[in-house]
């Protein structure tokens, strides 16, 4: 029996000789994200009475996408065949939507197929794993309406300021949790600015927050940057930097804790060890 391998015909004839091809779904969407993959099961009939019938993936497709079988050997007439489509974007895949066909071949010699009618669409939607579990980005005027935001998941980090912090630094889990409790501190500190004794304790969290920070990265430059960004997001209206300046207020004249050096290494609520980004400097 003579096997159907696509990559090697170097023409495409498309000619009217067989009938359409039917299948079960007009045209195929898959959301996935990087290296998580997705299955799709289809039935095809109609096929013509011919030798091999094989399947071709347009480029677009071809590096994430696999069909299974990979061809169908003398088809017999009046019958339905189930496929299976395996979509596995890879890390270096490209975010973001991608649309292609798959093509059923009928091999006629060494060079010339014919492409049977109609392809089946395909349109994949490759999507950032940093993002999948993220909350919508909230509309501005509904954000900045209130002093709290807009919180949809209540995490204590309002959703705009969580999702600039997911993206940033989306490849260092421990840099993200320590900026994400710096947001979380700065939130606390705009909410609780009419409390003496609650902004007392935010300051000392505020302090192990930033302490946290420097001691997963080793690097206070960056560390005062990602907190500067972090603190002009949270202040971004009139009433919360009104509300950070009443948070600072009931410091005034206090005799206040500070977090040293020594601390370092509890400043952070999670376990540094544990975490990707911070345990292979630390060990």
């Amino acid at each position: 029996m003579r096997k159907l391998v696509v990559m090697y015909v170097s023409l495409i004839v498309l000619v009217g000789c067989y009938p359409e091809i039917e299948w079960s779904d007009a045209n195929v969407e898959v959301d996935v994200s990087v290296l998580d993959k997705e299955e799709v099961e289809l039935t095809i009939s109609n096929l013509p009475k011919v030798a091999n019938v094989g399947f071709k993936l347009s480029d677009e497709l071809s590096e994430m996408v696999t069909v299974s079988p990979n061809e169908i050997a003398e088809p017999v007439p009046n019958t339905e065949y189930s496929i299976k489509l395996v979509i596995f974007p890879e890390s270096d895949s490209q975010v973001g939507t991608q649309v292609g066909e798959l093509q059923l071949l009928v091999l006629k010699d060494e060079n010339k197929t014919i492409a049977l009618t109609p392809p089946l669409k395909i349109v994949i939607n490759v999507e950032d794993p940093a993002l999948v579990d993220l909350p919508p980005e909230p509309d501005p005027d509904d954000n900045n309406a209130t002093l709290e935001g807009i919180d949809s998941d209540n995490d204590g980090v309002r959703d705009d300021v969580q999702r600039y912090i997911a993206i940033a630094h989306a490849d260092n889990e421990a840099i993200k949790l320590s900026v994400m409790k710096y947001a979380e501190v700065q939130q606390r500190m705009l909410i609780d600015s009419y409390s003496e004794e609650k902004s007392i304790q935010n300051f000392i969290d505020f302090q192990k927050s930033f302490m946290c920070m420097f001691y997963v990265t080793n690097d206070f430059e960056s560390s005062s940057k990602r907190a500067s960004k972090v603190k002009s997001m949270m202040n971004n209206t009139r009433e919360r930097t009104q509300a950070y300046f009443r948070a600072e207020e009931q410091l005034a004249g206090k005799s206040l804790p500070s977090v040293t050096s020594e601390d370092m290494s509890t400043s952070c609520a999670f376990d540094v060890n544990n975490v990707e980004g911070a345990a292979l400097r630390r060990r």
